[in-house]
C-alpha cells in the first residue's frame, strides 16, 4: 500500500501498532517493527520509488505555509490548503447554506480531500463541531462496547474498527487546517466516494452487531467461566 498511497498505510500500520499494545504484544517486538518500518521508508524515499517524491512536495508546501509569508500571493496561486482555510473562515458560525460554498468550485478535489472545509463553509462551525463530536462520539462508544465483550476478539475487532474511522476523520480534519501536510484521506460518511462509504457502513454494522451480541451475552466465553 506504502508505494501507492503512503498516508493509508501509515494509517493503517499506527492503528495495527495501537492494537497489539492494547493486545499485550511484548514492548521489544513493537519495537522490532517499527525499526523495521523506518528502514522501509528510509530505502523508499532514497531509491524515489512510489509516490516518495509526492509526499516529500507535500511537506516541503506545508513547511512553506507555515514559514514564509503568503498574505500577497495571488488568488489562483494559492494551495488547496489555504483555500480550505479560506472556506472555513467564510462559514462562520452559522455558515453560508446548503451548495453556497464559494472556494468549493476553487479547489482540486472539494468533494474528498478537503470536504470537511466546504462543509463548514455551507453549514458553519456549530455543525462542523457536531461532526467532530459525533466522530469521537463512534470511539467513545466503541470503548464501552470493548468493556462489555466477555472475549479478547469481539471487542478487539470494535476497539480497531472504530480507531481506523476516527482517526482517518481527524486526519483528514488536521489537514483542512494545514496542522499536517495534505495526506489525501476521505471524511467518513462525507466525502464523495462508494467504495469509502460502503466499508465504512460495514465496519460499522460490525461494530453495532458485536453491541448487539454484549447486551444478548452470546459471546463464547473463556472455559472457566
Amino acid at each position: 500500500i506504502f508505494p501507492a498511497h503512503t498516508s493509508s498505510a501509515v494509517l493503517v500500520f499506527a492503528t495495527s501498532l495501537v492494537m497489539m499494545l492494547i493486545g499485550r504484544v511484548q514492548l521489544r517486538e513493537l519495537a522490532k517493527i517499527v525499526g523495521l518500518a523506518i528502514v522501509g521508508v528510509f530505502l523508499i524515499m532514497s531509491l524515489h520509488l512510489g509516490r516518495s517524491a509526492t509526499a516529500g512536495g507535500r511537506v516541503e508546501t506545508w513547511i512553506d505555509l507555515w514559514s514564509q509569508d503568503r498574505t500577497e500571493i495571488p488568488v489562483e496561486e494559492l494551495s488547496d490548503t489555504e483555500r480550505s482555510m479560506i472556506a472555513i473562515h467564510n462559514g462562520g458560525w452559522l455558515g453560508q447554506g446548503a451548495g453556497q460554498s464559494a472556494m468549493r468550485v476553487e479547489m482540486t478535489h472539494p468533494e474528498s480531500d478537503y470536504a470537511y472545509a466546504f462543509f463548514v463553509e455551507e453549514y458553519g462551525l456549530i455543525m462542523a463541531l457536531v461532526l467532530l463530536m459525533l466522530y469521537l462520539w463512534i470511539f467513545f462508544r466503541a470503548i464501552l462496547i470493548f468493556e462489555g465483550c466477555g472475549t479478547a476478539f469481539p471487542g478487539l475487532l470494535v476497539l480497531g474498527l472504530a480507531l481506523l474511522i476516527t482517526s482517518q476523520a481527524l486526519l483528514h480534519i488536521m489537514v483542512t487546517l494545514n496542522l499536517i501536510p495534505e495526506t489525501g484521506q476521505t471524511l467518513p460518511l462525507i466525502s464523495r466516494g462508494g467504495s469509502s462509504t460502503l466499508f465504512t457502513a460495514i465496519a460499522l454494522g460490525m461494530i453495532l452487531s458485536v453491541s448487539r451480541q454484549n447486551e444478548e451475552q452470546s459471546h463464547d466465553k473463556p472455559k472457566d467461566q
